[in-house]
């Protein structure tokens, strides 16, 4: 009996560090077909740099809620992997972004904007003056918005390290920050309704490797104390899955809808692309 139970609980383990192992897999992939679609176009512009930027202090977050928490090895192994890619991602959309601007990116804007007919935007001049306005606004309710905003975090961070301690504060701030970063890119395709630039395979992996991961916890086991120690990662990992395959529907409905312009006549399609392009000249410091 004693060593019946012993076998299933190794067998538990087993499949627990081979499901850990097939997300780990994942992830080391997951930013290849990005890097490569980024390389192979010399451009970045599919990519919302907020996406990114909150995706590595999300990662941030995890290095250090992972290691206060001694939680497993494949876990730690991701989180400084993350980093990495994420840091190596970001250097490539700006080197690509700044590479278009030196070709002269800034020379193509008239023509863009021009053949946009279907919506007249005015001239370049007074969009570029919007923009500087959008840019430098300042006024006394941003900055007082801004800095309640900024002690109600502090506050808030004060009572969870208090509460929860800081191991499992950071777990959640890497929770919120992977979860939050999708945001950026959903709003971007949406805006822009395209995904043109974005590789389907890095979500994809992303959520093979996500799905897998939670996996792993719950095969290593399914006690209550052990579900709350990995509670944060398991709903960081959960909702970036969903975000992900919600950005997998935004791919499906505008390709739809791209082939239905191909369909419609090339005079369509060429439109179409003219509206991505501008739409990447006047949002490339959004990200």
């Amino acid at each position: 009996m004693l060593y019946t139970m012993t076998s299933a609980i190794q067998e538990e383990k087993l499949y627990a560090s081979l499901a850990g192992w097939a997300s780990v897999f994942c992830w080391v992939v997951v930013f290849t077909p990005q890097m490569w679609k980024n390389f192979r176009e010399k451009s970045g512009e599919g990519l919302s740099l907020r996406f990114l930027v909150i995706w590595l202090i999300g990662d941030g977050f995890n290095i250090s809620g992972v290691v206060m928490e001694g939680l497993l090895p494949t876990m730690l192994f991701l989180a400084i992997y993350y980093t990495v890619a994420d840091v190596i991602l970001i250097i490539q959309v700006l080197y690509y972004r700044n590479m278009m601007r030196q070709n002269g990116l800034e020379g193509e804007f008239e023509r863009l904007i021009q053949s946009r007919q279907h919506r007249p935007l005015g001239n370049v001049s007074s969009i570029r003056e919007e923009n500087r306005q959008d840019a430098t606004c300042c006024s006394t309710p941003t900055v007082a918005l801004f800095f309640g905003t900024f002690i109600v975090i502090i506050a808030f961070s004060i009572c969870c390290i208090y509460f929860l301690g800081v191991a499992q504060f950071f777990g959640w701030c890497s929770a919120i920050s992977y979860i939050g970063s999708r945001v950026p890119q959903i709003t971007k395709n949406k805006r822009k309704e395209s995904t043109a630039g974005l590789s389907l395979g890095m979500f994809m992996f992303g959520i093979a490797g996500n799905a897998l991961y939670c996996l792993s916890i719950f095969l290593q086991s399914i006690e209550i104390e052990y579900i709350k120690q990995n509670l944060p990662w398991l709903v960081g990992s959960g909702g970036t899955m969903f975000l992900d395959i919600f950005i997998g529907v935004q791919f499906a409905l505008y390709r739809r809808r791209r082939n239905h312009l191909r369909a419609t006549g090339p005079e369509q399609e060429a439109r179409l692309e003219d509206v991505d392009d501008v739409e990447d000249v006047e949002n490339g410091q959004d990200g």
